[in-house]
């Protein structure tokens, strides 16, 4: 058995359930849960998202059988924009991580998340964070100007996600950030240090772009419910 959480799930069939779970020791996972739909199922109340869950599965392929699932703890209650934004963690890991690889790391961090949306910490900051602990392990982090180049940069920078920091525009889609902002965004404890409103602005576009490449063109839907 090891530690993990439901990421999302769906209708299988009558009775069964698909569900993708975020684990310590395999990562992302697919499992059939046969009969989870059932009334009488232990597994009714339990297979939901933000639920540290204790699992166990067996079975050959990609698609695993689920054997074993049951909450460890009570569940990280997120509501409102705090909700939407765990959903939208979720659809990420869905979306950018192959199954079966461990990012134990990653995986610690994600009770933080969760629970700093519990406890309504600010939500623009805490995604940026996680997202770049996520880029971390996918092996994309990039270089952030630094002071000590400051007077050899110039003042207005240009930001893409396959290509990081550059002093020359490249096109329509980059993002156009100040050198000082820039500089100021990576010397900045994210989670602790107050960002102005540009600031934040800039961090988010930066921060997509990054993503873009592993996301794909299919927008998320957890965009759309910010939107609405």
């Amino acid at each position: 058995m090891q530690p993990a959480f439901v990421l999302h799930r769906w209708d299988y069939q009558e009775t069964s359930l698909l569900v993708d779970c975020f684990s310590l020791e395999d990562g992302r996972v697919r499992l059939l849960a046969k009969g989870a739909k059932r009334k009488t199922s232990s597994w009714k109340g339990v297979l939901q998202p933000f639920i540290p869950l204790n699992v166990q599965w067996g079975g050959r392929g990609d698609l695993k059988t689920l054997t074993h699932a049951e909450a460890m703890s009570h569940n990280y209650e997120l509501r409102s924009d705090f909700l939407y934004s765990g959903f939208y963690i979720n659809e990420l890991l869905q979306r950018v991580l192959p199954q079966h690889v461990a990012v134990p790391s990653l995986f610690e961090c994600y009770p933080q998340l969760l629970q700093r949306l519990a406890d309504k910490q600010p939500i623009e900051t805490t995604l940026r964070w996680f997202e770049w602990q996520l880029l971390d392990e996918l092996g994309s982090v990039f270089e952030w100007p630094q002071l000590e180049q400051r007077d050899e940069l110039p003042e207005t920078l240009y930001f893409r996600g396959n290509s990081g920091f550059n002093v020359d525009y490249l096109d329509s889609d980059c993002v156009t950030i100040s050198r000082d902002q820039a500089i100021a965004l990576g010397q900045s404890d994210w989670l602790n240090d107050p960002l102005t409103e540009s600031q934040r602005y800039n961090l988010k576009r930066i921060m997509r772009h990054a993503l873009a490449p592993f996301i794909g063109d299919k927008p998320l839907r957890a965009r759309a419910l910010f939107k609405r």
